[in-house]
């Protein structure tokens, strides 16, 4: 599952990985992309709201990630 999100003027996908072991709502960021990992009885409404909140470090490190790609 993966989410799409249009912030500062570009989309940016994040991927929803759903994990027994998560206790609650983890954001991770890498060259591959944004992921968010969930606990299996998380709502969705729970999940926007926790992206919303983060979207300021979602773009940050979506901006840096893609610079290292330039390289």
């Amino acid at each position: 599952m993966s989410l799409s999100l249009d912030l500062a003027g570009s989309a940016i996908r994040i991927d929803v990985r759903t994990s027994k072991r998560a206790r609650r709502l983890r954001l991770g960021s890498s060259i591959n992309g944004v992921e968010a990992i969930v606990p299996p009885d998380y709502s969705a409404k729970e999940l926007e709201s926790f992206v919303s909140s983060k979207r300021d470090w979602i773009i940050k490190t979506s901006r840096y990630y893609s610079r290292l790609k330039e390289r």
